[in-house]
C-alpha cells in the first residue's frame, strides 16, 4: 500500500499545480486566470485576424491560438464546434508549473458565451482533433471530441517524445481509437470518458524504433463500448514499462478490457493496476488482476452507453476508489458527479470512473 500511496501523490502533486494555474478546465471558473504570460481567447464569433488577448478580440480557430503559445500561456475556448486538427509540433511548455495549457471554458464564464459543449473535432481527411509532436508540458482539458474515424485516426495523439502531456476532463467519442501515447512518457490521462470509440479507448504504444510509452498514468477514467480493446499496452519488439491505473471503469469494450502486448522487453515490466472496474472479467493473458479489482457490472444509468453515469444505489463503482488516493486529487473531482443529478458532489469516498461537471 506504501507504493501506492507515493505514486498516487506524486501524480496528484503533477495534476493539481497544473489545475490550479488554469481554474479547473471542463467548465472554467469565474474569472479569467491572470498568473499566465498569456491568455488568448477561442470563441464561435472570433476571428483569426483578431489578437486573441481578450474575449472581445477572441479568435475563431484554437489552431491559430495554439500557435501563438509559448511556455506558461493558456488558451480559453468558447462554447461552439471547432474543425480543423490542433497541430502542436516543438511547441512546449519548460516545466510543470509553465505548461500550456488549451481548456474549454463550457461554462461560458470566462469568455462570456451561452453555456454549452466545447466541440473539438477534426477536419475531413485530417487524423485526430489534438496531435501532440514533441511537444511537452502541454495539457488538455475539458473538451467534447470525436470525428477522428480515419484508418490511423484517434481523438488525441501524443507522440514523439512530447512528454509530461495531461489529458483530463474530456468526454471523447466516436474517433478509431480514443487516445494514443506513441512513444511519449510521462503521460496522464485523468477523468475523462473514452466511449463508443470504433477501435480501442487508449492505446500506449512505440514505433519500431521508438522508446515506447513509459509511465503512463490512467486514473478516473470510464474507457467503455468500445469496438476493440478499451486498454493496450506494449508492443512485439518495444515496451512501454510502469503503466499505471487507479480508479478506472473499464466495460463492455469488445474483445479485452485490459491488454498487455507480449514481447522482450515486456511492457508487464513495473506494470501496477488496482482498484478499477473491470467488467466482463477479460484480462488479456498477461494482465495481472488488482488485488482490489470489481469485476461486476458498473450499471450505469443507461447499459446501452448512452448515459455513463451511474446508477447511485446499486453500482459497485460507488465509493470504490483507492483509499490511499491524495486528497489533492479527489479535490480535484468534488465538484463532479457520477450521479445524474449533478447534486451529489463525491466529497466522500471516492466513485471509480469518469466524473462529469456538476
Amino acid at each position: 500500500m506504501q507504493r501506492q500511496r507515493t505514486t498516487l501523490t506524486a501524480i496528484t502533486a503533477l495534476f493539481v499545480a497544473a489545475f490550479a494555474a488554469c481554474g479547473g478546465g471542463g467548465g472554467g471558473g469565474n474569472e479569467p486566470p491572470t498568473s499566465r504570460p498569456d491568455t488568448f481567447y477561442v470563441r464561435v464569433s472570433g476571428d483569426d485576424a483578431n489578437s486573441g488577448l481578450s474575449p472581445d478580440q477572441a479568435l475563431r480557430t484554437i489552431t491559430k491560438a495554439a500557435s501563438l503559445t509559448t511556455d506558461g500561456d493558456m488558451v480559453i475556448v468558447g462554447p461552439g464546434t471547432y474543425v480543423g486538427m490542433v497541430d502542436l509540433t516543438k511547441r512546449s511548455g519548460t516545466a510543470e508549473d509553465n505548461r500550456i495549457v488549451l481548456v474549454a471554458d463550457s461554462s461560458g464564464a470566462m469568455t462570456g458565451d451561452p453555456e454549452g459543449e466545447v466541440i473539438a473535432q477534426p477536419a475531413q481527411g485530417e487524423v485526430a482533433a489534438f496531435r501532440l509532436t514533441t511537444s511537452q508540458f502541454i495539457t488538455i482539458d475539458g473538451f467534447a471530441i470525436s470525428g477522428a474515424r480515419d484508418a490511423n485516426g484517434a481523438g488525441i495523439v501524443i507522440r514523439s517524445n512530447s512528454n509530461n502531456a495531461i489529458v483530463r476532463n474530456c468526454q471523447i467519442t466516436s474517433n478509431r481509437d480514443g487516445i494514443r501515447v506513441q512513444d511519449a512518457s510521462d503521460v496522464l490521462i485523468f477523468n475523462n470518458l473514452i466511449a463508443d470509440n470504433t477501435n480501442r479507448g487508449v492505446r500506449i504504444a512505440a514505433t519500431s524504433s521508438g522508446p515506447g510509452s513509459q509511465r503512463t498514468h490512467l486514473v478516473n477514467n470510464t474507457v467503455a463500448n468500445n469496438r476493440n480493446a478499451g486498454i493496450v499496452i506494449g508492443d512485439e519488439n518495444v515496451a512501454s514499462k510502469d503503466t499505471f491505473l487507479r480508479n478506472n471503469i473499464v466495460q463492455n469494450n469488445k474483445n479485452r478490457q485490459i491488454d498487455i502486448i507480449s514481447g522482450t522487453p515486456s511492457s508487464v515490466d513495473g506494470y501496477n493496476a488496482d482498484f478499477n472496474l473491470v467488467f466482463p472479467d477479460a484480462y488479456g493473458p498477461l494482465v495481472p488482476h488488482g488485488e482490489n479489482d470489481i469485476n461486476e457490472d458498473a450499471q450505469f444509468v443507461d447499459e446501452a452507453g448512452v448515459d455513463y453515469h451511474l446508477q447511485q444505489g446499486n453500482s459497485p463503482a460507488v465509493d470504490a476508489g483507492d483509499p490511499a488516493t491524495d486528497a489533492g486529487l479527489k479535490d480535484a473531482l468534488e465538484k463532479r458527479s457520477t450521479s445524474t443529478d449533478g447534486a451529489l458532489d463525491d466529497n466522500g469516498d471516492l466513485d471509480l470512473g469518469y466524473h462529469f461537471p456538476g
